[in-house]
């Protein structure tokens, strides 16, 4: 028990959300005491030695929350649920639906706010819920989702240790996330890691489901349950083949069922029999093999930008601006400012949002720069709204000189790379300050 805490608590500490998984330990915990029927004295400890488990897997998150914020118990992230009870904002944009996932447009950071993706709200639950709802039926499809559903009740019958593990995790993750102002696959990765057990239970636990009727002496209710279960199995078969998924778990939504339908039919007739023994086996040897081929078809896609790319880029950035540079750039290209800072080796990076956010401006940094000797330079597409903004204010004291014009294809050397956009036509353009680096050579100011 100390362990299992120490290791919740760590995950909890790396990502705080994970505190979620604090519900169905504690429900996994009571059902076992409970079916043990365990002492209260007994119940008590292993409650505490839980309790003292997650404390000290939490002790990385809180010291670094007492060192950023000075408490321990305010996480840096603390800030998304300053807001949970207040009423949406009249300028908040509504989410497109279900049409926002990954890859999703370009990020752009904000200006005006702490919180760059709005926060959790209770009042983004009404909108946010119905689209993540529209993700899991997307991915699994409406006969397999009915199977999970079913899977459910058939965990809570026969074992209530898988029920308690999944379907309590599932519900409270899905509203938890569903308060985000917008709704992404990527926030249900740890229900989508649960809801494949409910589905082996909606299809081949059934099976053990009839068996134990069976055993009990009620065999015709047992063979009326596998009927209906086959017949059903087959009414979704016929619909999954109709729709012909192509996303996640709908792939995979004929060969489950296929297979799920002939056990069913199997129980039906040796309702005693374990048929589960033949049908889990079978399943699993499917979707591994499944899975084998998908994995191998895949082996050889990746995305485009590489070791070698990288190289690429270094070495082009490198000869068009020179040692000690800034470049200004905007993040609607992609995210070069990140892969400038971190990949050129010659240069720093902003993005025009950073100056909006600070209340600075291209001037500014151009001045201080040169003046610091540092040579500032803009990478904007050409037709950036900015632009004709950027160069009327740099006008009568600071010159553009174009350093590159690079064409959509040779982007990429240029660290910019984004799933949104095939290539960008951009142009590179150094700042300089004629006024200034006149009278540095010894002529009359400017």
């Amino acid at each position: 028990m100390a362990i299992a805490g120490v290791a919740l608590g760590y995950a909890a500490s790396v990502r705080p959300d994970a505190i979620l998984y604090l519900v169905p330990a504690t429900l996994l915990v009571a059902v076992h005491l409970r079916r043990r029927r365990s002492p209260f004295g007994v119940v008590a400890r292993i409650g505490v030695v839980g309790a003292i488990g997650v404390v000290v897997g939490l002790l990385p998150a809180l010291a670094y929350n007492w060192t950023a914020t000075g408490n321990p118990f305010r996480s840096t992230q603390g800030m998304e649920l300053d807001q949970f009870l207040a009423p949406l904002p009249r300028s908040e944009p509504t989410p497109a639906g279900g049409a926002v996932g990954y890859p999703s447009p370009g990020w752009h950071g904000g200006t005006t706010s702490d919180v760059q993706g709005g926060g959790l709200r209770l009042a983004n639950l009404r909108r946010t819920l119905p689209a993540n709802l529209a993700f899991l039926i997307e991915a699994y499809t409406p006969a397999l989702l009915a199977a999970v559903v079913w899977g459910g009740v058939v965990a809570l019958m026969v074992r209530p240790l898988v029920f308690v593990t999944a379907v309590p995790y599932g519900i409270v993750a899905l509203l938890l996330y569903s308060c985000w102002p917008r709704p992404d696959p990527r926030y249900l990765i740890g229900v989508n890691l649960l809801l494949p057990m409910l589905l082996v239970e909606g299809t081949v636990g059934t099976l053990d489901l009839v068996r134990r009727l069976a055993w009990r002496g009620r065999v015709e209710a047992a063979r009326r349950l596998a009927f209906v279960a086959a017949a059903g199995m087959v009414l979704a078969l016929v619909g999954a083949a109709a729709l012909q998924p192509s996303v996640s778990y709908g792939r995979l939504a004929v060969p489950v069922l296929l297979i799920a339908a002939g056990g069913a039919g199997m129980a039906a007739t040796w309702p005693r029999r374990r048929v589960v023994a033949i049908v889990a086996p079978l399943l699993a040897l499917t979707l591994t093999g499944i899975a084998v081929a998908r994995a191998w078809d895949g082996l050889d896609r990746r995305a485009g930008f590489q070791r070698p790319q990288m190289l690429r880029a270094r070495d082009t950035f490198r000869r068009a601006v020179e040692p000690r540079a800034i470049v200004i750039t905007t993040e609607d290209i992609g995210r070069p400012a990140e892969n400038i800072e971190y990949y050129s080796g010659v240069a720093h990076a902003l993005y025009l949002t950073d100056l909006a956010r600070w209340h600075g401006s291209v001037f500014g940094v151009a001045l201080l720069a040169i003046q610091a000797g540092v040579r500032p330079y803009l990478l904007l597409p050409v037709n950036d709204p900015e632009r004709p903004k950027i160069l009327k204010q740099l006008a009568g004291v600071f010159s553009l000189e174009t350093v590159r014009d690079i064409p959509p294809a040779q982007a990429v050397e240029y660290f910019v790379a984004a799933p949104f956009h095939r290539g960008v036509h951009l142009l590179l353009e150094r700042i300089t300050w004629p006024g200034f680096e006149k009278e540095k050579q010894g002529g009359p100011p400017g």
